[in-house]
């Protein structure tokens, strides 16, 4: 399939989307009424038609593969439900129904999808017990949800602040899995206003606090800062965002950002500056609409940050 290295509409006529989540290779997307679109690659039954796409592409042989949905296509188990939130681990996803119910679908491995097994699911499925959710987040093996416990009685305790809810390989590799949601006691009593999930660490704002935390985190993710741990099993604070005011978190497979108030704290923070360094003649982009020429040797911006601590200088580590 041809890669498309623009931006390109992708609107069925007569819809709008208000929501959008990716996951390694498809897409999922909320329109105006709620309803859940998918589209990518079928593996796993991500894109939740109750298929997972695969067939022998070979007549001669087994070459097995799997089929992709080039346009965008509405799953029919989540039509009218009014969907709120959806998100898209690596092979997995999550959705939450205008009620707070959760569904999941696609790898079940590691119980991610949250049902006590780890059967792959090819159709979203609720989980009408434990909780009910606003939002959800998807890692690679792992998945968390923003909400209320419910109780065996049937009542959703709505009037106590939002709490964390994990399933899946929560914790290390060497630590059993969370095979249905189970509520984050770290975190009871603190007020989720913000949280994601990276690949395998996890990031919130709760209170006037930011907490980090990720067994195999090596990456700098947590911001615990070059002189901090790097990993961390147990939620922690991140000290140099405390009373930081956050809009937004979001995690990528092993970097996290916040989009904050701008504060004489937040000024005060390290400032990150790209590094110049040469770039080889092979290495270099071509320009847009230039051919398929050689570029000359020059200079450009690298993504080399600097270590925490001191303001960056041109041209320096």
């Amino acid at each position: 399939m041809d890669q498309q290295p623009k931006p390109t509409a992708l609107l069925p006529s007569g819809v709008k989307f208000s929501h959008v989540a990716s996951g390694t290779n498809f897409n999922l997307a909320i329109d105006g009424d709620g309803d859940v679109w998918s589209w990518g690659w079928s593996e796993f039954g991500v894109l939740g038609h109750n298929t997972d796409g695969q067939y022998n592409m070979s007549d001669s042989s087994v070459k097995m593969t799997f089929e992709a949905e080039t346009t965008p296509k509405r799953i029919a188990a989540l039509a009218g439900l009014g969907c709120i939130d959806v998100a898209c681990g690596q092979h997995h996803c999550a959705a939450v129904a205008k009620d707070g119910v959760v569904f999941t679908w696609g790898n079940g491995g590691y119980g991610r999808l949250g049902h006590k097994d780890q059967k792959d699911l090819w159709v979203p499925t609720a989980l009408r017990e434990v909780m009910r959710a606003r939002e959800v987040s998807c890692g690679a093996a792992h998945t968390a949800a923003v909400g209320w416990q419910r109780l065996a009685s049937g009542v959703v305790c709505s009037a106590a602040a939002p709490g964390l809810f994990l399933w899946g390989r929560v914790k290390g590799a060497s630590q059993n899995a969370w095979m249905y949601p189970t509520a984050e006691e770290e975190l009871r009593g603190w007020s989720m206003r913000q949280f994601a999930c990276g690949a395998t660490h996890n990031l919130a704002a709760a209170d006037d606090s930011v907490i980090a935390w990720g067994s195999t985190a090596l990456s700098g993710e947590l911001g615990f800062g070059v002189d901090g741990k790097k990993s961390s099993a147990r939620p922690d604070k991140v000290r140099a965002l405390e009373g930081a005011v956050v809009a937004q978190v979001t995690c990528g497979l092993a970097n996290s950002l916040l989009l904050v108030e701008r504060t004489d704290a937040i000024d005060a923070l390290p400032e990150w500056q790209p590094v110049e360094r040469d770039v080889d003649e092979d290495e270099a982009p071509e320009a847009e609409g230039k051919g398929k020429g050689k570029v000359a040797k020059g200079k450009r911006a690298a993504a080399e940050p600097e270590a925490s601590g001191a303001k960056s200088k041109k041209g320096k580590k």
